[in-house]
């Protein structure tokens, strides 16, 4: 299995979380299942059904959703105003 995470959205927290999930790493399992003749076949079937890919909160440990499936979610980063640059006169012109 391995573990990745990624920045997702809490419901219960209402807020942005590094949310964690583990993955059966597809390629290594079929590289054993090779090496073995097959014998690999059945583990590598009852890791890939009991596997959740889904992102969980590590403090509520409640499933977590992409920005755009939430209610409200906050902005990833907030963006200030900017002016439109002027024109700067050269010296001696």
């Amino acid at each position: 299995m391995v573990t990745t995470f990624r920045q997702k959205w809490c419901e219960h927290e209402q807020k942005y979380v590094l949310a964690k999930s583990d993955e059966v790493w597809h390629y290594l399992h079929g590289l054993i299942s090779i090496g073995t003749f097959g014998l690999w076949l059945p583990v590598w079937l009852v890791l890939a059904l009991r596997a959740d890919a889904r992102y969980f909160c590590p403090e509520c440990g409640r499933p977590t959703r992409e920005p755009e499936q939430s209610a409200n979610p906050e902005p990833r980063t907030k963006f200030r105003p900017v002016k439109a640059p002027t024109e700067r006169r050269r010296p001696g012109k």
